[in-house]
């Protein structure tokens, strides 16, 4: 026989590939169908049947149906073939299939892919493919003198080793981009996931406003920057921060950067120094203790013309390194030894570096070796790392 009969579990998914004759398919139905009544599940079935060198093929592609008991939620068995061209053939399915016809998954032993194009438009981030990102508030220093708030999502990490930065992508004609170039400085506000301060973001990012008017909108509470006498520039008048937020980092312009790619591109790239990062008690206290996270929002982006999408970040989890992964003892004793000779290593200290990926070794050995030597320390033990650990976690 020319098929296969293969059963996969994914997750909640389970597939088939059935080799049924026309009338075994219906039995299976049948089946499925008084099993379905039994446990109180909904199973609704569609099908069609297309002939080939004589031969009935046909494949059905079940609705959603759901078992109160064992928690399944979508399970769709799929009818798979070998010869893929018995299926996709706009001539062998009927009208009614255009929309299950994308739900159908016909491959070969061959692995043919399910991918298709899609055509690369003008901020493809939301209008060619689906690109989680953060939702901001950028502060900055309106000529009147007023704060001005623009949401932003295309702000990431640029520098993150000795010099730390973030890249911020504007119009070059937003109030943003006009006030940073003008001042030099802005804040970073980092809003909590809440629909109320998700609305007011859409309603202060609506392009054409100046920063009265459309301030005159806006929900958030602004305090004055926190950086010291001793953090700010003789001269520089800072934006307020806003109450709301997570956390905020305070940054300046870094002007070595060129701000365009092109001298007439209508948009702007700001490399933002970070200055200072604040941070709510309880998220700072969360962030040393290495546990809990607080809820963020996700950006979409503007779709369909007509809405702007977020959604609710999930509950963070955490994975462990894979054990097949790590490095011995040794390996870390030989990096050890390369590097500074002189000093000695417990055992057990080894043991507590096992965990850092190979390509981070010799770096953390080296921070290792500089602490112990500015301290005159001749022996690095486990209580040593320790006390290390808590120094740089003091520091933040």
């Amino acid at each position: 026989m020319r098929y296969r009969v293969l059963r996969q579990e994914v997750g909640s998914h389970r597939q088939f590939i059935v080799p049924f004759s026309f009338a075994q398919v219906w039995f299976t139905i049948y089946i499925i169908e008084h099993m379905c009544a039994f446990y109180n599940h909904q199973f609704h079935k569609t099908g069609c049947a297309a002939i080939d060198r004589g031969r009935i093929r046909f494949a059905f592609l079940p609705g959603r149906w759901y078992n109160r008991f064992w928690g399944w939620r979508h399970v769709i068995p799929r009818v798979y073939l070998d010869d893929p061209q018995i299926l996709t053939g706009h001539d062998l399915l009927p009208a009614q299939w255009t929309g299950a016809r994308s739900m159908l998954s016909l491959r070969r032993s061959d692995n043919v892919s399910d991918f298709v194009d899609v055509r690369i438009l003008d901020n493809f981030y939301q209008t060619s493919s689906f690109f989680p990102m953060p939702v901001v508030l950028i502060s900055t220093m309106a000529e009147s003198g007023q704060t001005n708030l623009g949401p932003y999502s295309l702000c990431f990490p640029y520098r993150v080793i000795g010099k730390h930065s973030m890249m911020l992508g504007t119009r070059h004609d937003s109030n943003t981009s006009l006030n940073i170039q003008r001042t030099g400085v802005c804040a970073i506000n980092f809003l909590p996931d809440d629909k109320r301060f998700m609305k007011n973001c859409v309603m202060l990012g609506y392009p054409g406003e100046e920063t009265e008017e459309k301030m005159a909108h806006s929900i958030f509470t602004l305090l004055p920057s926190t950086r010291s006498a001793g953090e700010r520039e003789p001269g520089v008048v800072y934006p307020d921060i806003v109450q709301e937020a997570v956390q905020v980092f305070e940054c300046t312009w870094d002007r070595r950067y060129p701000l365009k790619d092109v001298p007439d591109s209508p948009e702007c790239k700001f490399v933002l120094s970070i200055d200072k990062i604040v941070m709510k008690e309880k998220w700072r206290n969360n962030l040393l203790k290495g546990k809990g996270f607080p809820r963020l929002p996700i950006d979409y982006g503007f779709r369909d013309n007509a809405y702007f999408w977020f959604t609710k970040g999930a509950r963070p989890y955490r994975l462990e390194i894979p054990t097949e992964k790590g490095i011995t003892t040794d390996a870390v004793q030989f990096a050890a030894e390369r590097i500074e000779p002189d000093i000695e290593w417990q055992e057990e200290a080894y043991a507590r570096l096992v965990r850092v990926p190979r390509v981070f070794l010799t770096r953390v050995i080296r921070q290792i070796v500089e602490i112990a030597k500015e301290e005159g320390v001749t022996e690095i033990t486990p209580e040593y790392l320790d006390r290390i650990r808590d120094k740089r976690s003091g520091e933040r």
